[in-house]
């Protein structure tokens, strides 16, 4: 302050103003699909007879068993992630 009572302006800088950064990163992802090329069925469907060792109960169980041949497909994505951040400037 002056002494008749104004407020002194002094030549602001760039120190003096917010900071953008930009920071960035490779991603690592991928695209993950699959797809059922053929099912068969394995012999004849069967029913046995489980009994629960800790609780005594008896319950059927049928079992079919099938066979599936399964296409995985994966894609690697190169890409890159930004982030943006603002530093505040050091106060006067």
């Amino acid at each position: 302050m002056s002494p008749w009572g104004v407020q002194s302006h002094r030549r602001l800088s760039s120190a003096d103003f917010p900071r953008l950064v930009l920071v960035s990163k490779p991603s690592d992802s991928s695209v993950r699909s699959e797809r059922v090329l053929s099912e068969r069925v394995l012999g004849a469907p069967f029913t046995r007879l489980i009994t629960d060792g800790r609780t005594g109960r008896s319950t059927f169980q049928t079992v079919e068993l099938v066979e599936k041949t399964i296409e995985q497909e994966v894609d690697q994505l190169g890409s890159r992630a930004s982030f943006k951040t603002i530093t505040a400037p050091p106060s006067f």
